[in-house]
């Protein structure tokens, strides 16, 4: 699934895939990123938090 969300004020969508298919520079990620695992099992109009060294928000936008 792919999931449009909002960073910074910048609109950005990504596909959550597999270990293997993971592709950042066609905005593949693995739901074993830290913001994959952020996106996973939420909805549209949720607040989650990236957990890395920094930590930060982002907001979903839509779900697709």
């Amino acid at each position: 699934l792919k999931r449009t969300i909002k960073i910074n004020n910048k609109i950005e969508t990504y596909e959550i895939v597999g270990l293997n298919e993971s592709d950042i520079l066609n905005n593949k990620i693995s739901y074993e990123s830290p913001m994959g695992k952020a996106l996973l099992n939420k909805k549209t109009n949720d607040i989650v938090k990236v957990e890395i060294v920094n930590p930060y928000n982002v907001k979903i936008i839509e779900i697709n």
